[in-house]
């Protein structure tokens, strides 16, 4: 009984957070409305603004007779909506506040879903639903597991993404190497590739047929934000403090002939003023980002992957990096540096300098090394991708373009869950057991709860064995008013100690496809004992064979002596 109200006790713990009214409307929704066939949900960043991939592929949509029968709900804040029914000229656009109950509804109804970040750590997709993962941009700066600032936690929610998407689109070799490799899904994950350019960056290709400079430069000014993840506050107001120092500096250096458009990253955006400055401007708001982009002569920018998008134009870009050493040990980037072709400038005063060589050559060409960087970035930008995307997406009429993730399976997929009771043990009591696991017969899944994490695992989990992969879980039963009750009837009332069935076994499942999606591991090793996660895992799924071990059996026994296991894991 101890054991049934203690699980109790942490169900009730969750349903009464602020996310679980959303997360539980949202499950609601999904179980009992249906699916409709015509209707297109189109996220981007959250929902702070509608640009980028999304924006691009619903003005297609919106435009192209074949789609007219579609409706494209937008998720956006309220200033953008009239602003995003006048650009895209259509009538069946509806525009929905972000983790609003209408949010919910669409998200659950929708059969179409289109995302350049995540959706909620509630979303669980339907299998009538479609969803296509955009992401927002080539990295050049490390992702996911890589990033040393970073913590495992931060990867849940991407890669449960990652998990749901039925497509994911990779605008060159080296997007798709490192998605695969940052967040732990090469071998896992089943959705397919779809090698095709970014719809955001149609406009700057096709701008390539557009006149030389003129005695008039109009350049772009984009900086990332560049502090540390754990620090956004302090670092904010440090970036803040430089970027208007350098404004100023730039605004009383650069020729008379040069306009500098300025667009800043959305955690220091709006807290800058431009008011006093006679070159400076920021981007205009009533025109796509990448459409005003496409007009611009130069960009410059510091480590936003931007520049790989603005490439597609074949003009100049520089790098304006006065902290690129202080940056790299800090972030780390995913490829070299010195192999953008791109002149780097460390002070101001450099950076007027190349701006004015750019004045005085006038006629700007890619130069050989520049011209293997688009080959190797920008080779998929045709300035069609938008109608290419929406044609393999809506009608899978694209069968060259898209690769599998998974090639046909091999081997098993052994789930290791290490829920908060078994983080609590250091890891090297679990690397005698880790080292005799047969790796060369079975594919072993570290199934890890997020919010148990120490820095200690931390470390582990970094330096992880590459014949492992690492999935950060965070479980959140969304279960409704009734379901608990019923659950309370089960445990106390009938005092039923085994949970394997009726409504405890409703909820597993549930939460085992919210965080996995179709995909299907086979042996569940539970390193958790008889914890809340592990019996939700356990009831979560059909597997060919599942063992609960407490820690104390890891620590207490030897690994040949863990019979339950002998069958399928050791070397």
């Amino acid at each position: 009984m101890q054991s049934s109200w203690c699980t109790m006790k942490a169900l009730l713990r969750t349903v009464m957070t602020r996310r679980f009214v959303v997360g539980y409307v949202y499950t609601f929704l999904r179980s009992h409305c249906r699916v409709r066939a015509n209707h297109v949900l189109l996220e981007s960043h959250h929902g702070k603004d509608f640009g980028g991939n999304p924006y691009y592929l619903a003005a297609w949509l919106a435009s192209d007779p074949q789609y007219r029968h579609l409706r494209l709900i937008m998720v956006g804040p309220p200033h953008r909506k009239q602003w995003l029914r006048q650009r895209l000229c259509a009538p069946n656009i509806t525009v929905v506040k972000p983790r609003s109950i209408r949010y919910a509804f669409h998200l659950a109804t929708s059969k179409w879903l289109i995302s350049d970040v995540t959706f909620p750590l509630y979303f669980s997709r339907r299998s009538e639903q479609k969803y296509l993962n955009t992401w927002h941009g080539t990295p050049l700066k490390v992702l996911g597991r890589d990033i040393p600032g970073g913590t495992i936690d931060q990867l849940q929610n991407s890669q449960r993404n990652f998990l749901h998407a039925t497509w994911i689109l990779a605008p060159n070799h080296h997007t798709e190497k490192v998605l695969l490799e940052a967040y732990c899904l090469r071998g896992f994950c089943e959705g397919r590739m779809l090698r095709l350019g970014y719809p955001r960056n149609d406009p700057l290709r096709r701008s390539l047929s557009r006149e030389d400079l003129s005695t008039e430069a109009h350049i772009a000014f984009m900086p990332t934000w560049r502090g540390g993840l754990s620090s956004r506050k302090s670092d904010s107001q440090q970036q803040l403090t430089e970027l208007a120092d350098l404004l100023d500096h730039l605004d009383r250096l650069l020729p008379s002939s040069v306009i500098l458009w300025v667009k800043l990253h959305p955690l220091v955006s709006g807290r800058i003023t431009l008011d006093h400055c006679r070159l400076i401007k920021p981007f205009p708001q009533d025109v796509e980002t990448y459409e005003h982009l496409a007009t611009c002569d130069a960009l410059i920018t510091d480590y936003s992957s931007v520049l790989f998008d603005f490439a597609a134009t074949r003009r100049p870009i520089f790098r304006y990096i006065p902290d690129e050493d202080y940056y790299e040990a800090e972030r780390g980037f995913c490829l070299d540096p010195s192999m953008l072709p791109f002149p780097c400038a460390r002070t101001p005063v450099a950076l007027v300098a190349l701006v004015q060589e750019l004045l005085d050559r006038m006629v700007v060409t890619p130069d050989e090394q520049y011209t293997r960087f688009l080959k190797t970035f920008n080779s998929l930008d045709r300035g069609t991708s938008a109608q290419d995307v929406c044609r393999a997406f809506f009608t899978e009429d694209m069968p060259d373009g898209v690769c599998g993730l998974q090639a046909a399976k091999t081997t098993r997929h052994v789930a290791l869950y290490f829920g908060s009771q078994a983080l609590v043990l250091s890891p090297d009591a679990y690397m005698p057991l880790l080292a005799r696991l047969d790796t060369s017969r079975y594919s072993f899944v570290l199934l890890v709860e997020a919010d148990a994490v120490t820095q200690e695992w931390e470390a582990f989990l970094r330096g992880l064995d590459s014949a492992f992969l690492c999935l950060t879980i965070q479980l959140h039963a969304y279960i409704a008013p009734l379901e608990f009750l019923g659950l309370a009837w089960e445990r106390a009332v009938h005092r039923r100690d085994d949970d394997r069935g009726g409504t405890w076994c409703e909820v597993g499942i549930r939460e085992y496809r919210r965080l996995f999606g179709d995909t299907d591991l086979d042996i569940l090793i539970s390193l958790d004992g008889e914890s809340t996660g592990s019996r939700l895992l356990d009831n979560g799924h059909t597997w060919y064979s599942s063992v609960r071990l407490s820690p104390r059996d890891v620590v207490n026994k030897k690994p040949e002596d863990l019979e339950c296991l002998q069958e399928y894991c050791w070397r």
